[in-house]
C-alpha cells in the first residue's frame, strides 16, 4: 500500500551529505559501500536478494553474508570488520528480526560507530513496533530472545531498536512485487547518492587567472571524450585540472581524480618505469570512486583493463589523470570502450604525445589538446606579490614597484617559479638582493630542465644546514612526521625548528594537516637531481630506493660518507645483513626487517625499521627466518640515536643494551607482539619523551619505570595482558598524555595522584578497573578523562579536586550509580558524557558546574529526577535526556538561559514541561519524540529561535497551544503519529516552515484556513492522516517541492471529478513533484501523478 519515507526531511536532496569511507583496520578484509543487516528467514530469498542485485547493478558493492563471505573464511571476523567499516548500513526490520542476536548486535555496532549512516527499512512492520518490541508483530520474536538472555543484554538490544526506530528510512506494508520494485528503486537511488557524491578539491592559495581559462575550456571542449592539458612543469596544469574538476564534477554520474601519477614511477637502470602492481593500484583507485567496490577484484593489469572497460561504459563519468609521464601506461587506465558518449577524461602531462598509444580514439574528433600558457603580466605580478608581501600584495615598499614588475616578467608567467621567488624575497627589503635574484632569473631558461635551475636560486640562497634538511626531505622524509625530523636533526646539533620554518616560508616545503612533509614534484625532482649530480662527482651522502638496493647488490656495502639511507628488500625472499658499523656519518636509516643491521653507529639519529613488509610480502624458509633481527644490535658508546621505531617488527627481546641509547627520545614498539618484557634498567633512559607500546605483548613494567623523568607521552592501548602498574609510576613527573585503552589494568598505584602534569588520560574499555586511587584528585592539570566502558563502580571523594578537568566521558559505566558530592567542584568542566551509565541520581552540587556546555544523559534508565540546583548550569547549551527515566523537570530548569539543543525524546514518564518553558530564548532544536508529554505550556510560542521541533509519537499530546504560530523561525516540524484533532488558527503564521510531517495523524480531518500562509513550505507529508478536505488557501502555497498524500484521500473516494479539481489547485503553481495515492471504497485503485513545472 505505501513505501514512504519515515522522516523525509533528512532525505531531501539539499540536505544530503556524502557518507565517508571508514578505514579498513584489519589486513585482509575488503571494503564495501553498503551493509545489509537482515533476518534471513524473513527476507533473504526474496526482498534482500533482489535489493542486493539492484545495488550491485548500480555500481555499488553491498555486503551480504551469503554472497560476500567465501568458503574457508571466518564468518564472524569478516562480518565484524564489514559492519564497522562500511559507511552505509541498510537495516531491514522484519517480523522475526528481534529473534536474532547477530542482527541486534550488528545494529548496535552500527549505531555506535561514528561515520556509519544507518538507514532503516521497516519491512511489513511499523516503526512504533520496532520501538516497542514487546508489542505488535515483533513481540513473539522478542519474547523468545528474552528467554535466552539476561536483562542487561535485553536492555542493550531494546535500546538499539528504540534508537533505530527514530531514524529516517522507508516503511513497506504491501506484498506486491511491483511495489517492492518501487521501494528498491528508492533505496538504491538514496544509497547511490550518499555513497558517491563528489567533493571539491583544494586548488591552493593565491590562484589568479584560472577562472577565465576554465570558462573558455568548458565552452570550447565540453563534450569531448579526452581533454589533454599539457605544458611544462610548474606551469599550473594540475591547478587548472582541479578547477575544471570542481566546476564539472556534478554534471556526471560519478567522478574521480587520480593525483600525481608520476609518483608511481621508479627509476630502473635506464628509464622511469611503473610496476605492474602500481598500474593495478591506479586501476583500483579509479574503480573505487567510479564503481565503488570493484577495485579489489583486480588480479592483474590486463584483467583490470577489462573490468574498467566493462564497468565504466555503463555510466557517464569524469576521470582526471594528473601528471602522466612521457612513457605512461595510459591505455591500462583509459580506452575508447571505457568512455561512453557524454563521459570525459582529462589528462595532464608535460608531453602531449602520451595519448598516441590510445590508437582506438579519433585524434581529431575525440581528443582535444589545450596547451597551458604562462600567466599574463597582471596575474603574474599578483601571484608574485602575494607571496612576497602576503595578502596585502598591493602594499609594496617604496621603490620596489619596478622590481616587482621586472621579476614577475622574468619568471615568464610560471606559477611555481613566481611562488618560490616571491617566498624567497618575502621580508627582504635589500634592493641589491632583489636585483641579484633578477639577474639569475634572466640568465635561466624556461623549459622543464630550466625550471629546476630557476628553483635552485631559492635553494642556493639557503644556509648549508637548511640545504641539508631540504635534501634529507627530498631523499627519504617526504610523508614522514616533522616532529620526528626535529628530534633527529636536533640530536645532530642542528637548529631544525628555524630550518623547517625557513623552508616553509620559502615555499620549498609544506607540512600537511597530519604534520608530515610534502612538496611539489618539481622541487622534489630538483632535490633528487642535485643528489644525482653530487653522486656523479663521487659524493655519495644520500641514497633512496631503488638506487640504494642496486648499489648494495653491486658493491656489497655502502660508502662511509653515506648520511641518509632508505633501503627496502623488495625483490628478494632472503635476508640481507647490513654492516653499518663503518658508516660513521650515517644519520637517518629507513629499512625493513629483512635487512639485519649489525650495529648502531655513533651518528645515527633516526632508525625506522618497518616489520610489516616481512609479514605481508615474504615467505621465508625456516632457516632464513632464523636470521630475522629479534633484538637490538650493539650501539656505539657515544651514539646519538634519538628516534627508534620498531613498529610491527619480530623483536622478542630488549636487553640491557637498550639503556646505552642515552639520547633516545622516541621509542615505538607498536605491535611488537612477541615482546613481553622491558629490561629492569629501562628507567635509565632519562631523555625518553614518547613511548608507544600499543598492541604489544608487554605483560609488566619494570620497577625502574617511574625513573623515566622526561617521559611525556605513554601509549599502552590494547595491552590486554598488562594488569598492574609499578608503584614507581607516580615518578613520571613530566607525563602529559597516558593511554591505557583496552588494557587489563585492575587497579592504579597509590602514587598515581603524583602525576601532576597529566592532562589527558584514557582508560576506555578497562573493564577490570573497579576503583580509582584515593589520590586521583592530585592530577591537578588533568583536562580530558575517558572512562567509557570501564568497570568503575565509584569515584573517589577527591574527584572534585580536578580543578582543570574540561572533558569527562563516563559513557556505559554500568556499575557507576552515584557521583561524589565533591563533583560540583569541577569548575572548568565543559563536556560531560553519562550516556547509558548506571547513574541513579545527580549530587546536589551538580548545579555548581558553572562552565558545563554539553551534558549527555541519554539512556540513563535509572535516572528519575534532576537536582533542584540544575538551573545553575547557566552556560549549558546542549542537553540530552533521551530515553532516560526522568519524570519531571525541576522548577529551576527555566534558568538555563543559554540552552540551544534539548532532547527529551523517549522520556515516557515525562508528562509536562514547566510553565516557564517559553523563556528559552536561544533554543534552536527540540526533540520530544516518543515522550509522554500530554500538553505544551501556553508560553511555548515564545521560543522565538526554535528551528527544529520533533513531536513524533507523542500519543498523549492531542492539542497544540494557540501561541504555536509564534515560532517564527521554525523550519522543520514533525507531528507524525499525534492524536491531535486540529491545528491552531495561528498555524499559518509559521512563515519559515519548510518541512511538515503530519503522517499518521489519524484524528486530523481538517487543515486550518491559515494554512496557505506557510509561504516557504517545500515538503508536506499527509500519509495515513484523515484529512477530508483542503482549505481554499492551499492554492496559495507557492513552493512545495513534494507532497505525499498517501491515505489522506477520503475527499476523492470514487470521484474522478473531485480528483481532477484537486490537482487544478496545484498545476498553476508549478510544483516540482506531487505524489497522490487514492483508493476507492470497493476496490484498491492506485494513482500517482507527477507534476513537473
Amino acid at each position: 500500500m505505501s513505501a514512504a519515507l519515515v522522516s523525509a526531511p533528512a532525505m531531501m536532496a539539499s540536505d544530503v551529505r556524502p557518507a565517508k569511507r571508514l578505514p579498513v583496520t584489519e589486513v585482509g578484509f575488503e571494503e564495501y559501500d553498503v551493509f545489509l543487516c537482515h533476518r534471513g528467514p524473513d527476507t533473504k530469498t526474496a526482498f534482500v536478494s533482489f535489493l542486493y542485485d539492484r545495488l550491485e547493478a548500480a555500481g555499488l558493492r553491498p555486503f551480504l553474508d551469503c554472497k560476500s563471505i567465501g568458503k574457508g573464511q571466518h564468518s564472524q571476523a569478516w562480518m565484524d570488520s564489514a559492519v564497522k567499516t562500511t559507511p552505509i548500513a541498510l537495516v531491514i526490520f522484519s517480523e522475526n528480526f528481534a529473534d536474532s542476536e547477530w542482527c541486534l548486535n550488528e545494529l548496535k555496532v552500527m549505531l555506535d560507530t561514528p561515520g556509519v549512516k544507518v538507514l532503516p527499512v521497516f519491512y511489513k512492520v511499523q516503526p512504533d513496533e520496532v520501538c516497542c518490541p514487546e508489542e505488535g508483530r515483533l513481540s513473539a520474536a522478542f519474547e523468545k530472545l528474552k528467554r535466552r538472555h539476561d536483562e542487561t543484554s535485553i536492555e542493550r538490544w531494546r535500546d538499539a531498536l528504540k534508537r533505530a526506530s527514530g531514524l529516517n528510512g522507508w516503511v513497506y506494508e504491501a506484498a506486491g512485487q511491483s511495489l517492492e520494485t518501487d521501494l528498491v528503486t528508492a533505496i538504491v537511488r538514496e544509497v547511490s547518492e550518499l555513497a558517491s557524491k563528489p567533493l571539491p578539491l583544494d586548488v591552493g592559495d593565491y590562484v589568479f587567472g584560472t577562472e577565465e581559462v576554465v570558462d573558455g575550456i568548458i565552452q570550447k571542449h565540453m563534450g569531448v571524450l579526452i581533454l589533454v592539458i599539457w605544458g611544462m612543469g610548474g606551469i599550473g596544469k594540475s591547478t587548472l585540472a582541479r578547477e575544471l574538476y570542481n566546476r564539472m564534477r556534478e554534471e556526471f554520474a560519478a567522478s574521480c581524480y587520480v593525483e600525481d601519477l608520476k609518483s608511481y614511477y621508479v627509476q630502473d637502470s635506464k628509464n622511469k618505469v611503473i610496476r605492474d602492481d602500481d598500474i593495478v593500484k591506479v586501476q583500483k583507485h579509479i574503480l573505487k570512486y567510479l564503481c565503488p567496490g570493484e577495485g579489489l577484484e583486480v588480479e592483474n593489469k590486463h584483467k583490470g583493463k577489462v573490468i574498467l572497460e566493462e564497468r565504466l561504459s555503463k555510466k557517464r563519468i569524469l576521470v582526471v589523470l594528473d601528471d602522466v609521464p612521457d612513457n605512461g601506461e595510459l591505455y591500462y587506465w583509459i580506452s575508447r570502450k571505457m568512455l561512453t558518449e557524454g563521459s570525459m577524461c582529462i589528462v595532464t602531462t608535460r608531453n602531449r604525445r602520451v595519448v598516441e598509444k590510445l590508437n582506438k580514439f579519433d585524434m581529431k574528433e575525440a581528443v582535444h589538446f589545450h596547451k597551458v600558457q604562462g600567466l599574463g603580466s597582471e596575474d603574474s605580478k599578483r601571484v608574485f606579490a602575494s607571496y612576497a608581501f602576503g595578502r596585502h600584495w598591493n602594499d609594496k615598499p617604496p621603490g620596489f614597484g619596478e622590481l616587482v614588475a621586472e621579476i614577475s616578467e622574468a619568471c615568464r608567467g610560471v606559477p611555481l617559479v613566481l611562488k618560490v621567488c616571491g617566498a624567497l624575497l618575502k621580508g627582504r627589503e635589500d634592493a641589491g638582493f632583489w636585483s641579484e635574484v633578477l639577474m639569475e632569473l634572466k640568465s635561466g631558461t624556461f623549459d622543464d630542465d630550466g625550471i629546476s635551475d630557476c628553483l635552485k636560486i631559492s635553494f642556493n640562497a639557503l644556509d648549508q644546514e637548511y640545504q641539508d634538511m631540504f635534501l634529507d626531505i627530498t631523499c627519504v622524509l617526504l610523508g614522514k612526521p616533522r616532529d620526528m625530523a626535529i628530534l633527529a636533526w636536533k640530536s645532530h646539533g642542528w637548529y631544525p625548528i628555524m630550518g623547517i620554518q625557513t623552508l616553509v616560508d620559502r615555499a620549498l616545503v609544506t607540512v600537511d594537516n597530519s604534520g608530515c612533509f610534502r612538496m611539489h614534484d618539481h622541487l622534489r625532482d630538483m632535490g633528487r637531481q642535485i643528489l644525482k649530480e653530487q653522486r656523479s662527482k663521487g659524493v655519495i651522502n644520500r641514497l633512496s630506493m631503488p638506487e640504494s638496493l642496486e648499489y648494495l647488490r653491486e658493491y656489497k656495502g655502502f660508502p662511509e660518507s653515506l648520511e641518509v639511507l632508505n633501503i627496502i628488500n623488495m625483490d628478494s625472499s632472503t635476508l640481507l645483513t647490513l654492516d653499518i658499523s663503518r658508516m660513521k656519518n650515517l644519520r637517518i636509516l629507513m629499512c625493513d626487517d629483512t635487512i639485519t643491521a649489525t650495529s648502531i653507529p655513533e651518528n645515527l639519529c633516526w632508525w625506522n625499521l618497518d616489520g610489516r613488509l616481512f609479514r605481508r610480502l615474504f615467505c621465508l624458509s625456516e632457516e632464513s627466518a632464523k636470521g630475522v633481527m629479534t633484538t637490538l644490535p650493539t650501539p656505539h658508546p657515544n651514539n646519538k640515536l634519538a628516534v627508534l621505531s620498531l613498529a610491527d617488527s619480530p623483536i622478542t627481546t630488549l636487553t640491557e643494551i637498550v639503556v646505552r641509547l642515552r639520547n633516545l627520545e622516541v621509542l615505538y614498539l607498536w605491535k611488537c607482539r612477541e615482546l613481553h618484557l622491558l629490561p629492569e634498567s629501562f628507567g635509565d633512559l632519562s631523555k625518553l619523551r614518547d613511548l608507544n607500546l600499543r598492541w604489544s605483548g608487554i605483560t609488566s613494567l619494570p620497577a625502574s619505570f617511574g625513573e623515566l623523568s622526561n617521559l611525556e607521552v605513554l601509549n599502552r592501548c590494547g595491552c590486554g595482558k598488562l594488569d598492574l602498574l609499578p608503584e614507581s609510576f607516580g615518578g613520571l613527573s613530566k607525563l602529559r598524555e597516558l593511554n591505557l585503552t583496552g588494557s587489563g589494568i585492575t587497579s592504579l598505584p597509590a602514587s598515581f595522584g603524583e602525576l601532576r602534569n597529566v592532562d589527558t588520560l584514557n582508560l576506555e574499555g578497562c573493564g577490570k578497573l573497579r576503583l580509582l586511587t584515593k589520590s586521583f584528585g592530585g592530577l591537578s592539570k588533568l583536562r580530558d578523562l575517558n572512562l567509557k566502558l570501564s568497570g568503575i563502580k565509584s569515584l573517589p571523594a577527591s574527584f572534585g579536586e580536578l580543578s582543570n578537568l574540561e572533558v569527562l566521558n563516563l559513557k556505559a559505566c554500568l556499575k557507576l550509580h552515584l557521583l561524589p558530592e565533591s563533583f560540583g567542584g569541577l569548575s572548568k568542566l565543559r563536556d560531560l558524557k553519562l550516556r547509558r551509565s548506571g547513574i541513579r541520581c545527580l549530587p546536589a552540587t551538580f548545579g555548581e558546574l558553572s562552565n558545563l556546555d554539553t551534558l549527555n544523559l541519554r539512556q540513563c534508565s535509572k535516572l528519575r529526577l534532576l537536582p533542584e540546583s540544575f538551573g545553575g548550569l547557566n552556560k549549558l547549551r546542549d542537553l540530552n535526556l533521551n530515553g532516560s527515566a526522568i519524570t519531571s523537570l525541576p522548577a529551576s530548569f527555566g534558568e538555563l538561559s543559554n540552552l540551544e539543543v534539548l532532547d527529551v525524546g523517549g522520556c515516557w514518564k515525562l508528562r509536562l514541561l514547566p510553565k516557564s518553558f517559553g523563556g528559552f530564548s536561544k533554543l534552536r532544536d527540540l526533540n520530544m519524540g516518543w515522550s509522554g508529554i500530554t500538553s505544551l505550556p501556553a508560553s511555548f510560542g515564545e521560543l522565538s529561535n526554535l528551528e527544529v521541533l520533533n513531536l513524533w509519537g507523542c500519543w498523549e499530546l492531542d492539542l497544540l497551544p494557540e501561541s504555536f504560530g509564534g515560532l517564527s523561525k521554525l523550519r522543520v516540524l514533525n507531528l507524525a503519529g499525534l492524536w491531535i484533532t486540529s491545528l491552531p488558527a495561528s498555524f499559518g503564521e509559521l512563515s519559515n516552515l519548510e518541512v511538515l510531517d503530519l503522517r499518521g495523524c489519524r484524528e486530523l480531518h481538517l487543515l486550518p484556513e491559515s494554512f496557505g500562509g506557510l509561504s516557504k513550505l517545500r515538503y508536506l507529508n499527509l500519509d495515513y492522516s484523515r484529512i477530508t478536505t483542503l482549505p481554499a488557501s492551499f492554492a496559495e502555497l507557492k513552493s512545495p517541492a513534494m507532497l505525499e498524500a498517501g491515505f489522506a484521500t477520503r475527499v476523492i473516494w470514487g470521484c474522478q471529478q473531485a480528483l481532477r479539481l484537486e490537482f487544478e489547485l496545484f498545476w498553476d503553481h508549478k510544483l516540482t513533484c506531487v505524489i497522490w495515492r487514492a483508493h476507492a471504497t470497493t476496490e484498491l485503485v492506485w494513482c500517482m501523478v507527477i507534476v513537473v513545472g
